[in-house]
């Protein structure tokens, strides 16, 4: 906007400017999402996949409102702003065919959002979305690029296109290394199948073991993107570290059976190859110099915690370490034994909280009312707090 502004095209009526302002914000934040889509180690360890994937959404989100009001600010570029005159003029706006290119990108972001957001497992498997999300996110900068060429002023002026092009070339160049380089380098790491391990009814653990000791180093917490087979990384998954750095060349996954890759884990052979990019994330407590540690884990994000747990265990942390641990029953809690084994050698507490009065075996257990497991909650961070459990969610 501040190329534009400075450009030496002559300011129309203000709503022409209004849309020719959101179209070119909404270009740029378009070819910055390739920059910020959570592939980047960079990006994941310094601010967390979780922030990295909801910056995503919300930019999505601001690029569709940006488009949109781009088509209205279109419609009210016109001496009168009657409601019956600014639909019609955003109608001929739409049918134009020079607008064809600008109107074809809308309605495919827009099926992109939805995709996302909605219940996708429904409707494509997974490997199949992820093909048709890049695809598709290529086709809307191809088509945008297009509709701004053939109708945009200041996209022509020559420090705006140089703008663009910089941004276009490191999303490009983006796409290449994540598509075209890092699946060299995902074989360097020599990772292959070690074990496959059920832990509960819908839970497996997949140990890994690397050909080349000190070719892959993380941190406990963190996670990677695991390409099971001779598949292309296109097909990845984002897998927990369930292990501690201490346990290398193994690395350990605990993994809920969801999608089809993921259901056929049992079935995988020792000796399977798997190509491993990462280490990526930030949930880890190694940069961090409290006196007292809280780990909060519902279902299968008890992965990264365990890693965790173990971590602090191998090094004797003396730290005190409260541990809350949600499911729907006592049989969605894995590793519980191994778990409880750590209360003897680490400053651990624990707490339960399941949708059912099962308890598990081994863990401490204090069946309390169920308006009492948010006072639980509260205390576990007050000085000389003891174990307790709630004995169901409400």
């Amino acid at each position: 906007m501040a190329l534009a502004a400075f450009s030496s095209i002559a300011p129309t009526d203000i709503m022409t400017e209004l849309a020719a302002a959101c179209g070119l914000v909404a270009g740029a934040m378009l070819l910055m999402q390739f920059l910020s889509s959570g592939r980047l180690k960079t990006v994941s360890s310094r601010l967390g996949l979780d922030v990295a994937i909801g910056f995503h959404r919300a930019a999505a989100t601001t690029i569709l409102l940006l488009v949109a009001a781009h088509v209205v600010a279109l419609g009210l570029a016109g001496d009168e702003w009657r409601p019956g005159l600014v639909i019609a003029r955003v109608g001929r706006l739409v049918a134009a065919q020079s607008a064809r290119s600008g109107v074809l990108a809308t309605a495919t972001l827009v099926l992109l959002f939805v995709l996302a957001s909605g219940n996708r497992s429904r409707v494509m498997r997974y490997e199949v979305w992820r093909i048709g999300h890049g695809l598709g996110a290529l086709a809307v900068v191809a088509l945008s690029a297009d509709h701004a060429w053939r109708l945009g002023a200041y996209v022509r002026e020559p420090a705006v296109a140089l703008a663009f092009v910089v941004l276009a070339a490191a999303a490009v160049t983006l796409v290449v290394i994540i598509y075209a380089v890092r699946p060299l380098s995902t074989r360097i790491t020599g990772f292959s199948v070690q074990r496959v391990r059920r832990l509960s009814r819908d839970i497996v653990e997949l140990v890994l073991k690397s050909r080349y000791p000190g070719s892959f180093r993380f941190r406990a917490g963190q996670f990677v993107w695991a390409t099971i087979g001779q598949r292309h990384p296109v097909t990845d998954h984002p897998f927990s570290i369930a292990s501690s750095p201490e346990e290398l060349p193994l690395v350990r996954f605990l993994i809920r059976e969801v999608g089809d890759t993921t259901r056929s884990l049992t079935a995988l052979q020792p000796g399977l190859p798997v190509g491993v990019d990462g280490p990526h994330g930030n949930f880890t407590v190694e940069d961090h110099t409290a006196r007292s540690i809280v780990l909060v884990a519902g279902g299968i994000g008890i992965a990264p915690v365990l890693g965790i747990l173990r971590s602090l265990q191998r090094k004797g942390d003396r730290r005190p370490i409260r541990l809350l641990v949600a499911g729907r029953s006592a049989r969605d809690l894995v590793e519980q034994e191994e778990i409880a084994a750590m209360t003897r050698c680490l400053d651990l507490q624990i707490m339960v909280l399941v949708e059912n009065a099962q308890r598990p075996t081994g863990w401490s257990w204090d069946a309390r009312p169920r308006p009492m497991w948010r006072a639980s909650l509260r205390a576990s961070t007050a000085p000389g707090w003891r174990a307790s459990s709630a004995a169901r969610l409400p």
